[in-house]
């Protein structure tokens, strides 16, 4: 955390939010193996991530606000699934207060097994390509259309990350333009905000269908699990955001609205 803080200092970025993930659901690897992690393991061939240490986290968070006073820092959260796990949510929130809170879609429903969950990435050996980005188009309208306490959606194009799989054909957002329209049409009518990822580049197609469904706000994500990967891409996809409709808050860190 103070590597990826002294990061944005370097960079001339006056806020940053450090959304740590919490993930609930069991994962069934079926072989593939997962990442080791200092929150994370596999165990019986089931991937487990640890819960989240909140007091822990907030004393880091403290220090490097004492360490960085230049720097505005913002506590949050990236909660898997919520919708799924309302109890577990509702415990974890209660236990900090945080600045940002996003809700996103790690897996999908295992094909394989006797029920059970899998990474988007193993739900590829088990589904054509295009139903697997369809599937997690559905489950995220699913968790944009709950109550589900969260404020940002997270990567709405996660799936493509693994890109070996559209190399042939290419992936094409017209491929599943309903789908993705029911997403942003869901998370419009709920008020909350639609996360700019910049993992990968981010398609101005999907800001231009999140203007249309009257999409209220956009946020930034650079998804940096590494201090060098910090606000990644942030200045291009700050000219896309704003040339698709949207404009910054009076705080940088602020979400854009709606120009």
């Amino acid at each position: 955390m103070e590597a990826a803080a002294a990061r944005a200092l370097q960079l001339g970025v006056s806020s940053v939010a450090f959304t740590d993930h919490v993930d609930w659901t069991l994962r069934n690897m079926h072989g593939a193996g997962a990442r080791k992690g200092d929150r994370a393991s596999v165990v019986d061939d089931v991937f487990v991530v640890e819960p989240l240490d909140v007091e822990g986290y907030l004393e880091c968070l403290q220090r490097c606000r004492d360490r960085f006073p230049g720097l505005r820092i913002l506590s949050g959260v990236e909660l898997g699934e919520p919708h799924l796990h309302p109890a577990a949510t509702a415990r974890l929130l209660a236990g900090g207060d945080f600045d940002r809170v996003l809700g996103s879609v790690h897996t999908l429903p295992d094909l394989a097994g006797q029920g059970g969950w899998v990474e988007v990435g193993v739900a590829y050996r088990q589904r054509p390509a295009l139903d697997v980005v369809r599937e997690y188009l559905r489950a995220a309208t699913e968790l944009a259309a709950s109550n589900a306490p969260f404020t940002v959606l997270a990567h709405l194009d996660f799936p493509l990350r693994r890109r070996e799989h559209w190399r042939k054909p290419p992936f094409d957002w017209l491929m599943v333009e309903d789908e993705t329209r029911a997403v942003l049409d869901a998370l419009a009518g709920s008020g909350r905000a639609l996360e700019v990822n910049t993992r990968m580049h981010f398609p101005v197609t999907l800001l231009k269908w999140w203007h249309e469904a009257g999409g209220e706000a956009v946020a930034f994500g650079s998804d940096a699990h590494e201090p060098g990967r910090v606000a990644h891409e942030f200045a291009l996809a700050a000219e896309l955001v704003e040339a698709s409709g949207f404009h910054a808050g009076n705080r940088l860190d602020d979400l854009w609205g709606r120009a």
